[in-house]
């Protein structure tokens, strides 16, 4: 009998060592095949790097004379402007929205409860600010370099 119990904690071992190996092997090939940070794509892109970005792409596929391409960027800059509005009031609704869910939740909550849901509002109005922050410094940013003159011109 203890021969038999020797010989099913011995397989039931094996068992578990094969998928604690097979586990961290997978989890190795996942983190070295993703990439920590996805590279910046013109889908990534805000509007403030995505209009020069395309203007550029334009310019470059399509062989445009400095007629054409002058024409196409104030094409580009109005639909920005629309597309930083859309933006704008999309973030507005979004914000009324999660203010609403939030007070419908409240009632729901204990003293505790909705101490903890105050830190996390302060948490995330604070990532969203720093965000915020951080595309604005973006947009500065694409702004200089979209009106720095090219290399060698």
């Amino acid at each position: 009998m203890t021969s038999r119990w020797k010989l099913i904690f011995s397989l039931a071992g094996i068992f578990l060592l094969g998928g604690v190996t097979g586990g961290a092997l997978i989890r190795m090939k996942l983190t070295k095949s993703v990439p920590a940070k996805p590279p910046a794509q013109a889908a990534n892109l805000g509007p403030e790097q995505w209009g020069p970005n395309q203007l550029k792409n334009f310019v470059l596929a399509l062989d445009l004379s400095p007629d054409q391409a002058e024409d196409l960027k104030l094409i580009i800059d109005d639909a920005m402007i629309e597309l930083r509005r859309l933006q704008r009031n999309s973030r507005i609704e979004t914000a009324k929205l999660l203010d609403k869910m939030e007070a419908e939740i409240e009632p729901l909550l204990s003293p505790d409860q909705l101490a903890k849901l105050k830190a996390v509002q302060v948490e995330r109005r604070e990532r969203l600010r720093q965000q915020l922050e951080e595309r604005a410094k973006q947009a500065r940013q694409a702004a200089a370099a979209a009106a720095a003159p090219a290399p060698g011109k």
